[in-house]
């Protein structure tokens, strides 16, 4: 019987324990940080680059629209 076999017999957990509930928080907290972060830098540049943001913008329409 190979090992594999062996522990399945055995009872092997099903996946991977949870997180204790401070690592969850604390990774709950920085996620929302990065989005903001990443939302913050979107406004940012859509206002230091407004001329180039609107053409891009106007390119990928016209892109999709020859489609």
């Amino acid at each position: 019987m190979s090992e594999y076999a062996k522990l399945k017999k055995k009872g092997l957990p099903k996946g991977r324990r949870p997180l204790p509930a401070e690592e969850k928080e604390r990774r709950n907290v920085l996620n929302q940080k990065k989005q903001e972060s990443r939302r913050r830098a979107g406004i940012v540049l859509q206002h230091k680059y407004a001329e180039e943001f609107a053409e891009l913008c106007e390119a990928e329409f016209k892109a999709l629209l020859s489609q």
